[in-house]
């Protein structure tokens, strides 16, 4: 994927790109990370194919109950995150990082593409390889577990999260295990989808830290993902335990979803 844009723009230019495409901090640099979960995604669908003559359908679940469960985590999701940026709001001050109309300009191409990136890791870390895992294997830390391990060992990056590094990683790593909650209870990706679509298109678009990822940003906050204050690092933990309760709540009461025993 770095050596498609010296396909397309002169050397400089090319090293220029390649470089945002690296830290994400442009609008083509975003649009050039983001794209790049389409192989992404695609590789996952095409395996599942060619490897065990699966559909698209068997990854996500059926449709309809996607739709309607994509829609459970977006909707709570963004209202938690509303919740905890108007708190937030009360201590700092956000830094303008792109015009309002720009960033406006900039959603119709944002948001599928926030929805392929998403996608892409929905389908592999909670369709392709806990199923593949599952079939292998009864015991749940291998088919359950290790597979949101490994989510958020590859989110490992010490530059970018200096000392919070393994705690940002067990926080994703928790969300995974979430995530997979969700899917056993609902048997779709709907649920983690909508979470995990909602809360990436808030930081990547709204406001989010300035240091990665944030060539499509509105907003930026006065400290990067390094130097965020510890308290603020428990907090988005926390956060997500209480999403993760209320959509629990949701999608377990017994006129919204079968139990999880029928789900298996």
């Amino acid at each position: 994927m770095a050596s498609l844009p010296f396909l397309i723009w002169p050397a400089a230019q090319a090293q220029q790109a390649v470089q945002e495409m690296f830290d994400g901090t442009s609008p083509t640099g975003m649009m050039l990370v983001m794209a790049s979960f389409v192989f992404m995604l695609a590789g996952a669908l095409i395996a599942a194919r060619l490897l065990h003559r699966r559909g698209i359908a068997s990854l996500f679940g059926p449709w309809p109950a996607v739709r309607r469960d994509f829609v459970y985590g977006f909707v709570v999701t963004g209202a938690a995150l509303l919740i905890l940026t108007t708190i937030w709001s009360l201590f700092y001050d956000a830094n303008p990082k792109t015009p309002f109309l720009s960033v406006l300009m900039l959603l119709p191409i944002a948001i599928p593409l926030i929805l392929i990136q998403t996608a892409a890791e929905e389908v592999i870390f909670r369709g392709y390889l806990p199923q593949q895992l599952a079939a292998r294997f009864r015991h749940p830390l291998i088919w359950f577990v290790l597979p949101q391990v490994l989510f958020g060992v590859l989110h490992y990056d010490p530059e970018a999260l200096g000392p919070w590094v393994w705690a940002y990683v067990g926080i994703i790593a928790l969300n995974g295990l979430m995530w997979m909650d969700l899917v056993r209870i609902t048997g779709n990706l709907g649920v983690p989808w909508g979470w995990h679509f909602a809360n990436n298109l808030f930081v990547m678009t709204v406001l989010g830290a300035p240091d990665t990822l944030s060539g499509f940003q509105w907003l930026s906050t006065p400290y990067t993902t390094a130097e965020a204050p510890g308290l603020l690092v428990l907090a988005d933990g926390i956060s997500g335990v209480l999403i993760w309760l209320v959509l629990r709540h949701l999608l377990l009461r017994p006129d919204q979803r079968r139990t999880p025993d029928a789900q298996t």
